[in-house]
C-alpha cells in the first residue's frame, strides 16, 4: 500500500458499507478523536501523543490510495483533554462496500496548510494602494510583485506602476503609459485595462485604447516594466468577424513553448462573449475562436497557463460574479464554476467586484480585483493558501450543496459576526438579541455547542441567497427542555406569534423555520399575514439531543426524526419560500436549549 510522503504515522478508518444506504460522492464524513471513538471504541489518543503542543496542523487525510489527499476542517482540537473534531470530504462512500480512508499524523512533518485549515479561516481581503485605481496587471518577477494599473483623471485613463515585497504594501507610483502614446489615436482617450507578461527579458504589456469611439488593443514593450515603447494596435474590431464587431478589448496572453494565447471580451453591440487566439510573434493573432458565451457580460478574462498541472486557467465576469474555468488547450473549457461576488470583501466592493488578476505562487493563489464602492474605485487583494475558487483548505470540505454550516463552537459573547459559516459563502452570523456570555458555549452534540436561554437569546444567519427556494434543506443537533404550545397544521393564517420555541427562525420575508419542544416539532413559515404550522409532528421526543432534518420538496416540507421520516406536512402557502434567516428564536417565541452543528441545504437532500 502506497505511503504519503513526509509522514511516518498513520491510522486505518473504515466506514462499515452497512451504514451506508446509497453511495454518495463528495461527502463531508466527521473524524472523532477520543479515548473511545468508532464503533469499535478505538483509543485514538495515541495522535495527541505524537502531535503534543501546537502540532495539529500536521495531519493530512487520504483516500484508500495512501496518498490522495482531502480536505480536512479542525472544529475543536484540545491536546490536553486529547479530544479532536476532524472534518474531511471523501470522494467517494460506497454502500457496496467498506470505505476505508487514512489519518496520517506526524509531528515531524511540515505543516499541511494546504489542506488542513479550521473553522475561524477566512480569506483576507485587504485594500491596497491609494483610490482610485482599477483594472491592474501582477507578476511575479522574482521575489518582487510588479503591478501595472488604470487610473482615471478628470477625463483620461493613463497606466501606472508600482512594486510590493509581499502583494500587499506597495510602494510609490509612475505613469508608464499615457493616453495617445499608441500611433493612430487608438488610446487618444483612455489607455485601460494593462495586462503584462515577461517573455524572457522583454516585458509585454497589452492595454485596451479608446479613442472616443472604438475600444480597440494595443501593444507596447519594455526591458524594465517602466519605459515602453513599439507602441502599436494589436487587436482591432472585427479581428474574429462575428462576436467582435464593436469592441475587441481586456486582453489577457500567456505563452507556452512557442506560441502566444490571448483570451479577450468581444462586442458585438449586444452582448459580451470570450475569444481566443494564437500567434508566433505576440503582435499579429490568428486562428480566433468564440469559446465562452455565458450571460449578457462574459467578458474580463484573466488567462494562467499552470505549468504543474498543464492546463489553462481562466477567471472571468458573467455580470457581476467572477467564475473560473480551465481548458487543456484554452479552446475547450469546464464548466465554469463561481467563484465569489461583490460584497465578499464587504466594504469596499458592495458596489462592484470585476476585473481580477491571480498570480500562482508556488501552492498558493493570490488575486487582486477591482472594487467599487458608493464613489470610488480601488484594487483588492486576497491570498493565501486558497485554491483556485478562492476556499480555504476547511472551506473545500463544504461544496455548493451547502449554504451555510454552522458548528457553534465559537464563544457568542464576542458579538457581532463571532458565529461563523464554514462554507465558502462567508454567511457569518450576528448576535442580535440577549446577553449571551462565554458559559453559554457548553460541551455539545460533537464538540461544542451554544445554550439559548428561551429569553432573549437569538442569533442571526444572515445571507442566505433568495435563489434558494422551494427545494431546500436544513438540520441540527437540538436539546429541548420544555414544551412548546400546540398547533393545527395550515398552509395560511396566524397561528405561531405567541409562545412559541423557534428553534430556527422564520423571517418575515417567506421564510421556513422550526418551533421544538420536548412535546414534538413544527415547521412554520413567516411572511406578511401569515405565520401557520405547514408541518407538525406531536411526540415525545425526550429531553436528550435529537437530529432534526426539515426537506423541502417542491414547497411541501418532511420532517426527519434521527435520520427517520415521520411526517410530511402541507405544501407550502408562499411561492417562493426560502431557508431560515436565525438560530435560537425571534419576538414571537425563543428556544430553550442547546442547539448544535446547524446545516442549510440548497438542495432536498
Amino acid at each position: 500500500m502506497a505511503w504519503l510522503d513526509g509522514f511516518g504515522r498513520r491510522l486505518k478508518l473504515t466506514i462499515p458499507d452497512e451504514k451506508i444506504d446509497d453511495n454518495l460522492t463528495d461527502f463531508p464524513v466527521m473524524i472523532n478523536l477520543t479515548d473511545s471513538s468508532g464503533v469499535n471504541n478505538y483509543d485514538t489518543s495515541i495522535v495527541f501523543d505524537s502531535l503534543s503542543g501546537d502540532n495539529k496542523y500536521k495531519i493530512a487525510v487520504t483516500t484508500a490510495s495512501g496518498v490522495v489527499q482531502c480536505p480536512i476542517e479542525i472544529e475543536y482540537w484540545d491536546s490536553i483533554e486529547r479530544k479532536a473534531v476532524l472534518w474531511t470530504k471523501l470522494p467517494a462512500v460506497y454502500s457496496g462496500t467498506d470505505t476505508d480512508f487514512y489519518l496520517y499524523y506526524d509531528a515531524t512533518a511540515s505543516g499541511n496548510d494546504v489542506y488542513v485549515g479550521e473553522t475561524a479561516d477566512e480569506i483576507t481581503f485587504t485594500a491596497v494602494g491609494t483610490a482610485p485605481e482599477e483594472t491592474c496587471s501582477v507578476i511575479k518577477d522574482g521575489s518582487t510583485y510588479k503591478m501595472w494599473y488604470a487610473k482615471y483623471d478628470t477625463s483620461n485613463y493613463d497606466i501606472f506602476y508600482r512594486t510590493s515585497t509581499d502583494g500587499i504594501n506597495w510602494g510609490s507610483s509612475t505613469e508608464v503609459v499615457s493616453h495617445g502614446q499608441c500611433p493612430g489615436g487608438y488610446a487618444n482617450n483612455y489607455a485601460i485595462w494593462p495586462s503584462v507578461i515577461k517573455d524572457g527579458s522583454t516585458y509585454k504589456m497589452y492595454y485596451t485604447g479608446y479613442n472616443g469611439s472604438l475600444w480597440q488593443t494595443c501593444y507596447c514593450d519594455s526591458t524594465d516594466g517602466i519605459t515602453w515603447a513599439n507602441h502599436q494596435l494589436t487587436l482591432s474590431v472585427n479581428s474574429e468577424g462575428t462576436h467582435d464587431t464593436s469592441r475587441a478589448l481586456q486582453a489577457s496572453v500567456v505563452k507556452v513553448s512557442s506560441t502566444y494565447h490571448m483570451l479577450y471580451a468581444g462586442y458585438d453591440g449586444s452582448r459580451y462573449r470570450i475569444i481566443h487566439c494564437t500567434s508566433t510573434d505576440a503582435i499579429n493573432w490568428g486562428s480566433f475562436q468564440m469559446v465562452m458565451d455565458a450571460g449578457a457580460n462574459c467578458s474580463t478574462p484573466i488567462l494562467l497557463y499552470d505549468e504543474d498541472e498543464l492546463v489553462f486557467k481562466t477567471w472571468f465576469n458573467s455580470d457581476d460574479p467572477t467564475w473560473y474555468s480551465t481548458s487543456s488547450d484554452g479552446i475547450n473549457w469546464s464548466s465554469a464554476e463561481y467563484v465569489f461576488s461583490k460584497g465578499r470583501e464587504g466594504t469596499y466592493d458592495t458596489v462592484a467586484a470585476n476585473h481580477t488578476v491571480v498570480v500562482k505562487d508556488g501552492n498558493e493563489y493570490k488575486m487582486w480585483y477591482t472594487a467599487r464602492d458608493a464613489s470610488v474605485y480601488r484594487i483588492i487583494y486576497a491570498g493565501g493558501s486558497y485554491n483556485e475558487l478562492w476556499k480555504t483548505p476547511s472551506q473545500n470540505v463544504w461544496d455548493d450543496n451547502f449554504v451555510g454550516v454552522y458548528h457553534l463552537n465559537q464563544d457568542p459573547s464576542n458579538g457581532n459576526d463571532s458565529i461563523l459559516d464554514s462554507t465558502s459563502n462567508g454567511n457569518y452570523s450576528t448576535v442580535i438579541q440577549g446577553s449571551m456570555t462565554s458559559t453559554d458555549l457548553i460541551t455539545g452534540r460533537i464538540g461544542k455547542c451554544i445554550e439559548f436561554d428561551g429569553s432573549d437569546d437569538e442569533i442571526h444567519t444572515p445571507g442566505t441567497p433568495n435563489s434558494v427556494n422551494n427545494n431546500f434543506a436544513y438540520s441540527g443537533w437540538f436539546k429541548a427542555t420544555t414544551t412548546r404550545p400546540a398547533t393545527t397544521e395550515a398552509n395560511s393564517g396566524v397561528t405561531g406569534t405567541s409562545g412559541q420555541r423557534y428553534a430556527l427562525r422564520p423571517a418575515g420575508v417567506s421564510d421556513s423555520g422550526m418551533s421544538l419542544g420536548t412535546n414534538g416539532i413544527s415547521v412554520f413559515e413567516h411572511a406578511g399575514s401569515y405565520l401557520p404550522s405547514v408541518a407538525v409532528y406531536n411526540a415525545n421526543i425526550g429531553t436528550e439531543f435529537n437530529h432534526i432534518t426539515i426537506v423541502y420538496n417542491d414547497r411541501t416540507p418532511t420532517i426527519y426524526l434521527n435520520g427517520v421520516a415521520v411526517h410530511t406536512g402541507l405544501v407550502s402557502g408562499r411561492n417562493p419560500i426560502y431557508l431560515p434567516a436565525g438560530i435560537g428564536g425571534q419576538g414571537y417565541g425563543r428556544f430553550p436549549g442547546q442547539i448544535d452543528e446547524v446545516r442549510y441545504f440548497s438542495a432536498d437532500i
